[in-house]
């Protein structure tokens, strides 16, 4: 992502790399000026319809997430 407004900062230059595997996907997003500023995500499937999914914000917060998907026809 290259130009994105993050809270005072503009035009700053942010990084972002990632991973993917059969059942994991983990990315991780840090800003270029200022090594406080990350972001790290995973996603790791249990099956075709459970996935358990996370995120750290740059505020240091923790958040999960279990997902199930049901389709209907």
């Amino acid at each position: 992502m290259f130009g994105a407004i993050v809270g005072d900062v503009i035009g700053s230059v942010h990084e972002g790399r990632g991973t993917k595997t059969n059942d994991l996907i983990l990315t991780y997003f840090t800003n270029t000026a200022s090594s406080q500023y990350q972001i790290i995500q995973f996603e790791y499937a249990f099956g075709e319809n459970i996935s358990l999914l996370g995120v750290r914000d740059p505020n240091g917060m923790v958040g999960v997430e279990l997902r199930f998907r049901r389709r209907f026809k």
